[in-house]
């Protein structure tokens, strides 16, 4: 029919029909979303579409997809068509009942995706927009319906993080005007939402569960404290590629590497799950951190099966990193050259294989040892190793910085807490002025040590000391912790 012949009172009546019901088929597409089983959901939205044509909630599940495809890299789509979808999602979404809370509210989470997508992109004037127009949104959204509790999830992640932005960024939270939250604010929402979630059928309970968990670890600082939640939360890591990357990242930052290879051993394969190859590289980093020679085989495969390109310089660099344990110098340097070929450098971690690319320096063989060792959790083997060495025979001033900073840190990992700051302060009274992020990271870890014990005032110095280091490497993820541990001192003294 030509469209000159549709009545305005039809488009009146077909506006009016489109809805938004996360029906049992609509959750079944969300759940395989969550489970990284695209097809899957792609083929149950389909259903929906042709037996519920005007339900919108469609949308919000496809923007979920494209969420996980562009942040894992592994799906090809650009910046540029996710923007041209999104447009067309939000149209769509604006045709909706204005009368249900999900009309705001599926917007506001299409633009929060958005912010995400466009800050992984390094688009970051566009993703304080976003972030702006989601903030807006759902403050229309509360006011309208109180009751509506995934506001609250939403809400309750922009409030916790906000805060803690490093100051390089602070021009963007200008943007959001307004905005006064605090990370207890932050979450005590979402915690009321998991605690509604308990007594009623509450369609993303498993996702704020991980969202809470995670900001438990990230901004809260209590490591146990978000492994044990997800210990409590009904994760299928087996069945989830989502879920098992969460676990064993989790496993992984807390000391519990032996349960990590354990995890990724048995993440989920074949051809119904969507290629998640970053659960190999993580793999081979927790096998390496074990000094198992078969991690070897994780970061080929890795570099083999992935189509993204981050990581790719962090993986060259472990595979060289083997190298050394062998004691092979020249396997070693053909591999880290090879960092400056390939891959991008957008994280911190294939942004310090450039630097260790460009610097020509192999790293010491059993500093290298004592600093996987410590990161796998494995402190007693690493303080042996690192007992071994005698720190005047080593050959530069790198070298004896990080010595000095490794017996910091295992002393901290074995609570030796005394012993690890005095090491720390060393470290301060001699990187704080040279582009490594030893002395950085010695300053955040003395913060965090006296914050446990309760002494205010040298964790405040000690994180603003932090803050006032500025290393090559790692330092946007320093000074954000130290932004944590500051804002969490601030609340504290309230």
């Amino acid at each position: 029919m030509p469209i000159f012949m549709i009545s305005f009172p039809a488009l009146i009546l077909a506006k009016g029909n489109f809805h938004f019901n996360y029906s049992p088929a609509a959750k079944q597409a969300y759940e395989f979303v969550l489970s990284f089983r695209f097809d899957e959901a792609i083929a149950t939205l389909d259903k929906l579409r042709t037996n519920d044509p005007y339900n919108l909630v469609v949308h919000h599940i496809e923007n979920y997809i494209d969420l996980f495809v562009i942040y894992t890299g592994e799906g090809g789509k650009s910046l540029r068509e996710f923007k041209t979808d999104r447009s067309y999602r939000l149209s769509q979404v604006k045709l909706g009942d204005q009368q249900s809370p999900y009309y705001l509210y599926v917007q506001s989470e299409i633009r929060l995706h958005s912010a995400l997508i466009r800050w992984k992109y390094a688009d970051y004037l566009g993703a304080f927009q976003d972030i702006t127009k989601a903030y807006r949104l759902l403050k229309r959204n509360q006011k309208l319906f109180p009751r509506f509790l995934a506001n609250q999830k939403d809400l309750g992640l922009i409030h916790t993080i906000i805060g803690t932005i490093p100051s390089n960024y602070k021009w963007g939270v200008k943007l959001i005007s307004g905005l006064d939250g605090t990370i207890d604010q932050g979450m005590r929402e979402i915690r009321a939402v998991l605690d509604f979630a308990e007594e009623k059928d509450f369609v993303f309970k498993q996702e704020t569960q991980i969202l809470y968990a995670l900001l438990m670890l990230y901004i809260q600082n209590e490591k146990e404290a978000a492994w044990q939640l997800l210990q409590e939360f009904d994760l299928r890591p087996k069945e989830s590629s989502l879920h098992c990357y969460i676990m064993a990242n989790v496993a992984m930052l807390t000391g519990k590497n032996d349960l990590a290879i354990q995890l990724l051993n048995n993440k989920p394969t074949g051809g119904k799950f969507f290629a998640f190859n970053q659960l190999e590289y993580m793999e081979g980093l927790a096998r390496l951190r074990h000094l198992e020679p078969g991690s070897e085989l994780n970061f080929k495969r890795f570099l083999a099966n992935y189509k993204g390109k981050i990581l790719i310089k962090s993986a060259l660099q472990k595979l060289a990193w083997l190298e050394v344990v062998k004691g092979n110098k020249a396997a070693y340097s053909k591999l880290i050259k090879e960092c400056l070929k390939k891959g991008t450098a957008e994280t911190e971690e294939d942004k310090q294989a450039v630097t260790e690319a460009e610097s020509g320096m192999m790293p010491h063989s059993k500093l290298l040892k004592a600093r996987l060792l410590y990161d796998g959790g494995y402190f007693q083997e690493a303080n042996k190793v690192i007992r071994s060495i005698n720190g005047r025979q080593l050959n530069n001033q790198r070298e004896r910085l990080e010595w000095t900073y490794r017996r910091g840190r295992i002393s901290q990992g074995l609570k030796h807490n005394m012993q690890a700051i005095e090491s720390y302060m060393k470290t301060i009274e001699s990187g704080a002025d040279q582009p490594y992020y030893y002395a950085c990271n010695a300053a955040l870890q003395v913060g965090l040590i006296y914050e446990q014990l309760g002494n205010v005032e040298k964790a405040r110095k000690h994180f603003n000391l932090c803050l006032d280091i500025k290393p090559r490497e790692y330092k946007t993820s320093l000074h954000h912790q130290a932004k944590s541990g500051l804002k969490r001192l601030k609340e504290k003294k309230r």
